[in-house]
């Protein structure tokens, strides 16, 4: 099984924290397990609904364990 990563434009996220960087807040992170650990893999993150609720447009690539956003 690969790990969930999201990408935008050079911008590669494959960490909580490398998430929260890009969508600016960590508190709009929707955690599914190990909560505030924020050097994990994307896996513990509901990536659907944290880019959703940041407002981004965004696509699952044909890897269903990566999402593009839109610009």
């Amino acid at each position: 099984m690969r790990c969930t990563h999201v990408f935008c434009a050079q911008t590669s996220c494959a960490t909580p924290r490398q998430l929260a960087d890009f969508i600016g807040e960590a508190q709009e992170l929707v955690w599914l397990a190990h909560e505030n650990e924020m050097d994990w893999c994307l896996c513990v993150i509901d990536v659907p609904e944290t880019l959703s609720r940041a407002g981004l447009k965004w696509k699952r690539d044909r890897d269903p364990t990566i999402f593009r956003i839109e610009r």
